[in-house]
Protein backbone atom coordinates (compact mmCIF):
# COMPACT_ATOMS: atom_id res chain seq x y z
CA UNK A 1 0.00 0.00 0.00
CA UNK A 2 1.25 3.74 -0.92
CA UNK A 3 0.09 6.56 1.18
CA UNK A 4 0.86 10.09 1.63
CA UNK A 5 2.58 10.14 4.92
CA UNK A 6 4.46 13.63 5.48
CA UNK A 7 5.94 13.74 2.02
CA UNK A 8 6.82 9.96 2.49
CA UNK A 9 6.52 6.67 0.59
CA UNK A 10 4.52 4.69 3.25
CA UNK A 11 5.05 1.18 2.35
CA UNK A 12 4.26 -2.44 4.46
CA UNK A 13 3.43 -5.27 1.32
CA UNK A 14 3.79 -8.50 1.25
CA UNK A 15 3.91 -10.97 -1.13
CA UNK A 16 3.29 -14.90 -1.19
CA UNK A 17 1.67 -17.82 -3.07
CA UNK A 18 -2.05 -18.48 -1.68
CA UNK A 19 -1.67 -22.55 -2.80
CA UNK A 20 1.13 -22.76 -1.00
CA UNK A 21 -0.07 -21.18 2.08
CA UNK A 22 -3.14 -23.34 2.32
CA UNK A 23 -1.76 -26.66 1.33
CA UNK A 24 1.23 -25.91 4.03
CA UNK A 25 -1.54 -25.25 6.71
CA UNK A 26 -3.31 -28.39 5.78
CA UNK A 27 -0.28 -30.40 5.71
CA UNK A 28 0.86 -28.75 9.30
CA UNK A 29 -2.66 -29.20 10.67
CA UNK A 30 -2.83 -32.89 9.40
CA UNK A 31 0.49 -33.32 11.39
CA UNK A 32 -0.73 -32.19 14.68
CA UNK A 33 -3.88 -33.99 14.48
CA UNK A 34 -2.35 -37.02 14.17
CA UNK A 35 -0.11 -36.66 16.82
CA UNK A 36 -2.91 -35.72 19.03
CA UNK A 37 -4.88 -38.97 18.31
CA UNK A 38 -1.54 -40.81 18.73
CA UNK A 39 -2.04 -39.31 21.71
CA UNK A 40 -5.18 -39.61 22.91
CA UNK A 41 -5.43 -43.47 21.63
CA UNK A 42 -2.16 -44.82 22.43
CA UNK A 43 -0.72 -48.39 21.91
CA UNK A 44 -0.25 -50.29 25.28
CA UNK A 45 1.96 -52.31 23.02
CA UNK A 46 4.25 -49.53 22.36
CA UNK A 47 7.42 -49.08 24.66
CA UNK A 48 7.82 -45.65 22.18
CA UNK A 49 4.96 -43.57 23.40
CA UNK A 50 4.73 -40.39 22.04
CA UNK A 51 8.47 -40.52 20.63
CA UNK A 52 7.37 -42.53 17.49
CA UNK A 53 4.06 -39.94 16.78
CA UNK A 54 6.80 -37.24 17.42
CA UNK A 55 9.47 -37.82 15.13
CA UNK A 56 7.29 -39.17 12.60
CA UNK A 57 4.35 -36.06 12.43
CA UNK A 58 6.94 -32.65 13.81
CA UNK A 59 9.63 -32.71 11.07
CA UNK A 60 6.55 -33.26 8.22
CA UNK A 61 5.01 -30.24 10.02
CA UNK A 62 8.55 -28.24 10.04
CA UNK A 63 9.26 -29.30 6.60
CA UNK A 64 5.71 -28.22 5.24
CA UNK A 65 5.72 -24.53 7.27
CA UNK A 66 9.60 -24.38 5.41
CA UNK A 67 8.40 -25.31 2.16
CA UNK A 68 5.05 -24.06 1.89
CA UNK A 69 4.62 -21.06 4.73
CA UNK A 70 7.70 -19.53 5.29
CA UNK A 71 9.03 -17.74 1.85
CA UNK A 72 7.43 -14.73 1.35
CA UNK A 73 8.50 -11.20 -0.37
CA UNK A 74 7.66 -7.76 1.77
CA UNK A 75 8.58 -4.53 1.05
CA UNK A 76 8.79 -1.73 3.66
CA UNK A 77 9.69 1.85 4.19
CA UNK A 78 13.51 0.64 3.81
CA UNK A 79 14.18 -2.55 1.85
CA UNK A 80 13.21 -5.40 0.00
CA UNK A 81 12.99 -8.52 2.19
CA UNK A 82 13.03 -12.24 0.76
CA UNK A 83 12.14 -14.85 2.83
CA UNK A 84 13.41 -17.96 1.70
CA UNK A 85 13.63 -21.67 3.55
CA UNK A 86 16.57 -20.43 5.51
CA UNK A 87 18.22 -17.30 4.75
CA UNK A 88 16.44 -14.24 5.14
CA UNK A 89 17.61 -11.04 2.67
CA UNK A 90 17.15 -7.52 3.45
CA UNK A 91 17.76 -5.34 0.72
CA UNK A 92 17.30 -2.00 0.66
CA UNK A 93 15.85 0.04 -2.00
CA UNK A 94 18.70 2.22 -2.51
CA UNK A 95 20.85 -1.43 -4.23
CA UNK A 96 17.87 -2.56 -6.05
CA UNK A 97 18.45 -1.71 -9.96
CA UNK A 98 15.22 -3.85 -11.18
CA UNK A 99 12.71 -6.56 -10.50
CA UNK A 100 12.62 -9.38 -13.05
CA UNK A 101 8.73 -11.14 -13.23
CA UNK A 102 9.35 -12.85 -16.32
CA UNK A 103 10.45 -16.73 -15.42
CA UNK A 104 9.25 -19.15 -12.50
CA UNK A 105 10.44 -17.16 -9.94
CA UNK A 106 10.96 -13.45 -9.61
CA UNK A 107 14.14 -11.82 -8.96
CA UNK A 108 15.68 -8.48 -7.44
CA UNK A 109 18.10 -7.38 -9.35
CA UNK A 110 21.22 -5.50 -7.85
CA UNK A 111 24.51 -4.18 -8.95
CA UNK A 112 26.65 -7.26 -7.41
CA UNK A 113 23.98 -9.92 -8.29
CA UNK A 114 20.35 -11.23 -8.51
CA UNK A 115 18.36 -12.49 -5.35
CA UNK A 116 15.42 -15.05 -6.07
CA UNK A 117 12.12 -14.91 -3.89
CA UNK A 118 10.69 -18.31 -3.62
CA UNK A 119 7.57 -17.54 -2.24
CA UNK A 120 5.68 -15.27 -4.71
CA UNK A 121 3.08 -16.89 -7.20
CA UNK A 122 4.54 -19.18 -9.82
CA UNK A 123 1.61 -19.64 -12.59
CA UNK A 124 -0.34 -18.42 -14.37
CA UNK A 125 -3.70 -20.30 -14.38
CA UNK A 126 -5.78 -18.14 -16.19
CA UNK A 127 -5.47 -18.35 -19.83
CA UNK A 128 -7.20 -14.70 -19.65
CA UNK A 129 -4.61 -13.18 -17.84
CA UNK A 130 -1.80 -10.93 -20.13
CA UNK A 131 0.59 -11.22 -16.81
CA UNK A 132 1.78 -14.03 -14.86
CA UNK A 133 1.69 -13.08 -10.70
CA UNK A 134 5.44 -12.48 -10.69
CA UNK A 135 5.12 -10.15 -13.62
CA UNK A 136 2.40 -7.82 -11.79
CA UNK A 137 4.46 -8.16 -8.47
CA UNK A 138 7.50 -7.25 -10.17
CA UNK A 139 5.41 -3.92 -12.08
CA UNK A 140 4.34 -2.88 -8.65
CA UNK A 141 7.36 -3.16 -6.80
CA UNK A 142 8.96 -1.36 -9.93
CA UNK A 143 6.76 1.75 -9.21
CA UNK A 144 7.24 2.09 -5.57
CA UNK A 145 11.09 1.37 -6.54
CA UNK A 146 10.63 4.51 -9.21
CA UNK A 147 9.26 7.07 -6.42
CA UNK A 148 11.93 5.66 -3.85
CA UNK A 149 14.88 6.93 -6.63
CA UNK A 150 13.29 10.01 -7.04
CA UNK A 151 13.00 11.10 -3.80
CA UNK A 152 16.13 9.57 -2.26
CA UNK A 153 18.64 7.87 -4.40
CA UNK A 154 21.82 6.55 -2.37
CA UNK A 155 23.34 3.45 -1.95
CA UNK A 156 22.47 0.93 0.72
CA UNK A 157 24.00 -2.40 2.70
CA UNK A 158 22.63 -5.48 1.61
CA UNK A 159 22.12 -8.16 4.63
CA UNK A 160 21.55 -11.25 4.32
CA UNK A 161 21.66 -13.78 7.68
CA UNK A 162 20.27 -17.17 8.34
CA UNK A 163 16.67 -17.32 9.60
CA UNK A 164 15.90 -18.52 13.16
CA UNK A 165 12.03 -18.88 14.07
CA UNK A 166 10.97 -16.40 16.76
CA UNK A 167 8.20 -17.31 19.57
CA UNK A 168 5.61 -16.53 17.97
CA UNK A 169 6.20 -20.10 15.44
CA UNK A 170 7.25 -21.74 18.29
CA UNK A 171 3.71 -21.08 20.02
CA UNK A 172 1.53 -23.46 18.14
CA UNK A 173 4.06 -26.81 18.01
CA UNK A 174 4.65 -26.09 21.88
CA UNK A 175 0.81 -25.75 22.92
CA UNK A 176 0.36 -29.07 20.28
CA UNK A 177 3.24 -31.04 21.99
CA UNK A 178 1.71 -30.03 25.46
CA UNK A 179 -1.87 -31.04 24.71
CA UNK A 180 -0.34 -34.39 23.13
CA UNK A 181 1.51 -35.07 26.61
CA UNK A 182 -1.78 -34.27 28.76
CA UNK A 183 -3.65 -36.54 26.62
CA UNK A 184 -1.41 -39.36 26.91
CA UNK A 185 -0.71 -39.13 30.95
CA UNK A 186 -4.36 -38.69 31.72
Amino acid sequence: MIGDNHGEVAVKRTWYSRANRISGYLIVTFCWVMYLVFAAFPDQQDPAGLLLPFLIFFPISVLAWLFFIRPELVATDSQVVIRNLLVQTGIPWEAVRSFDGREKYLKVVTANREYVAFGTEIANISLFRSRTPNENVAAELTEILRQRKARDPGDGMIIRRPFLPGPKVLIGPALVLAAGFILYYA
